[in-house]
């Protein structure tokens, strides 16, 4: 449920959420991702509670990152935000106003990981790399076996 959620994230923060997710699952921590994307009307909505709505004040701001696709509010079903917020920050994704807005999480912090990192990546650079030598080896082979032919061919 929660990846569902949270393929509402921008494409570019995708990895950093599932990372987040499976982290947090593997070190006990559980939570449920209740909003990710909102329209600017939602956010309207939202933010003319308790101002010219009848309603409790819930956020502060017309400008929400949840509008870019790079926000997401959760509920915390094992661990505390402390923790959560913890794992979180290794993937660039913040924890920005824990006291103000506990459930809300950013991903405005989050880059795309570089390619060269991956395990995909340095995979495909050491079978490169490889066959590269493997060639060189080859070739410095070739090139010895000629310069001895030409060598006892001269002897004859």
């Amino acid at each position: 449920m929660n990846r569902e959620k949270l393929s509402e994230l921008a494409d570019y923060v995708q990895w950093a959420a599932n990372a987040w997710v499976a982290e947090c699952l593997n070190k006990g921590l559980d939570y449920e991702v209740r909003e990710v994307y909102r329209t600017q009307s939602r956010q309207n909505y939202l933010w003319s509670l308790g101002r010219t709505v009848a309603g409790t004040i819930c956020t502060w701001t017309l400008l929400s990152n949840h509008t870019k696709r790079l926000a997401c509010d959760i509920y915390i079903i094992k661990g505390i935000h402390k923790e959560i917020a913890a794992i979180g920050e290794k993937y660039g994704i913040t924890h920005p106003f824990p006291t103000q807005d506990p459930p809300h999480y950013e991903f405005t912090h989050v880059h795309p990981p570089l390619p060269e990192y991956s395990p995909e990546a340095q995979e495909s650079r050491l079978v490169r790399g490889i066959a590269r030598a493997t060639v060189r080896g080859l070739l410095s082979v070739r090139d010895s076996l000629v310069r001895t032919l030409a060598r006892l061919r001269s002897r004859l």
